[in-house]
């Protein structure tokens, strides 16, 4: 299986990936692995969806803080109760897109069902900002994509209010 990061504007990256097994999974979690480890076995980044090397299927691999999260199939849910569930703008980089950062709106809470975990799982902070960018890549979506998102613009949580109004109150 291929290893090598492929960088934009390569077209595998704008292809969204088509779901997986579980056994077909584990050696796609193998060559993610390689890849995000630089020549020193340090891990080079936080996170690498397996369309970021070539193999269009929904898996991606997070490694933040020591930790190991492998996503299988993976479907974002954001959570009921908004007034803990906002949207934030930090900085992101991205290994396909090297040497560039953007600002990038994301919910700073969200519920991760895969495959590979019974039920949902909820994260937030960082490890919410991570998991979504990873899986925006299984959808075919990149930093490159982005879409800054203005105080007046709609919000993007589906409430039909500004986002000044709603996800971008804050306390």
């Amino acid at each position: 299986m291929e290893s090598q990061i492929l960088t934009y504007p390569d077209p595998r990256l704008s292809k969204r990936c088509s779901d997986t097994s579980i056994k077909e999974a584990s050696s796609i979690i193998s060559a993610l692995d390689r890849a995000l480890s630089g020549e020193n076995g340090q891990y080079t980044g936080l996170g690498l969806a397996a369309n970021q090397i070539g193999i269009l299927k929904r898996v991606c691999i997070i490694r933040y803080k020591g930790a190991k999260l492998d996503l299988v199939n993976p479907v974002i849910r954001i959570p009921t109760e908004r007034s803990s569930c906002k949207i934030e703008t930090e900085i992101e980089g991205c290994l396909s897109f090297p040497n560039r950062e953007i600002a990038v709106p994301r919910y700073n809470q969200i519920l991760v069902r895969a495959d590979n975990y019974c039920g949902e799982i909820q994260f937030s902070g960082l490890w919410a900002r991570i998991i979504q960018h990873e899986v925006q890549h299984l959808d075919g979506i990149g930093i490159w994509n982005t879409i800054i998102i203005d105080r007046n613009d709609p919000c993007p949580c589906g409430s039909g209010k500004k986002y000044k109004r709603c996800c971008g109150v804050t306390k």
